[in-house]
């Protein structure tokens, strides 16, 4: 699990200037401070598990649900491949707390990438964005679609990836706001 530290550890009285910063009470979930989750999670362009562990002061799990290489994919026009390219379809979940928080769907373009990150890939034990992290590689996240289905309470978000100005993955994430609000609240 990702953890952020003060730089305050070394600091004789580390003890009494981390608990200057404590939060003194918790967090109430209000509409504002649902809100600000919202917007964090519709514009944030870095690892979806990162954001979700400083959130909910949890560890994320990965569950790769599917993850087949294809041809003649669908997905031609968006990551702009030609149809023999071959296409990594991944569909995943993430959970915290054995309960789903996001549901996700990715197509990778698997030849404009690195052959050691592709490798690392098909182990499937990593999130798309971990490995990016991992292997230092160059990406860009393009925006795309956001969506909030208050009726489902889920927020949508759909996003490429881009490695030396040409798309290498679509990334389609459900978050699941019930979900994601009782682990954000069991943290506090």
């Amino acid at each position: 699990m990702t953890r952020m530290t003060t730089g305050l550890q070394g600091s004789a009285n580390a003890e009494q200037d981390r608990a200057q910063f404590a939060v003194s009470r918790p967090v109430k979930w209000n509409a504002s401070t649902r809100s600000m989750v919202r917007r964090v999670l519709a514009r944030h362009d870095g690892s979806t598990i990162s954001l979700l562990e400083s959130l909910t002061d949890s560890v994320v799990a990965l569950s790769i649900k599917e993850h087949r290489t294809v041809r003649h994919a669908n997905d031609v026009a968006v990551l702009q491949v030609t149809r023999e390219a071959p296409v990594l379809r991944r569909r995943v979940e993430l959970t915290i707390r054995r309960r789903v928080v996001v549901r996700a769907t990715a197509a990778v373009a698997l030849d404009r990438l690195p052959h050691d990150f592709v490798s690392a890939l098909a182990r499937k034990t990593m999130a798309l964005g971990e490995l990016i992290r991992r292997h230092r590689l160059d990406t860009y996240r393009e925006p795309g679609d956001c969506r909030l289905n208050l009726g489902d309470g889920v927020l949508t978000r759909t996003y490429r990836i881009l490695h030396r100005d040409l798309p290498v993955a679509q990334v389609t994430e459900h978050f699941l706001l019930a979900a994601l609000e009782d682990a954000c609240a069991a943290a506090d």
